[in-house]
């Protein structure tokens, strides 16, 4: 974005943040693609368990929350 032209961010910060943005919504997306279901979520993007549970614990994502679309994000 602009901070990163204008010199405010640096490209490995706002490299991590991207990474970081994409990985919380593409967990988020994929337990509410799979009713909330770790194991199938997880098999879907073809990533062991423990990691993409992991990942949730990272960014605070409750697999019920998500896997429910009136939960709160």
């Amino acid at each position: 974005g602009v901070e990163a032209a204008t010199g405010e961010v640096t490209f490995k910060e706002a490299k991590e943040k991207w990474v970081s943005s994409f990985e919380r919504d593409y967990i988020v997306a994929l337990l509410k693609k799979n009713s909330g279901n770790i194991s199938h979520a997880a098999r879907e993007a073809d990533i062991d368990r423990k990691y993409f549970r992991k990942l949730m614990r990272k960014y605070g994502v409750d697999a019920y929350a998500a896997g429910d679309d009136e939960g709160d994000e």
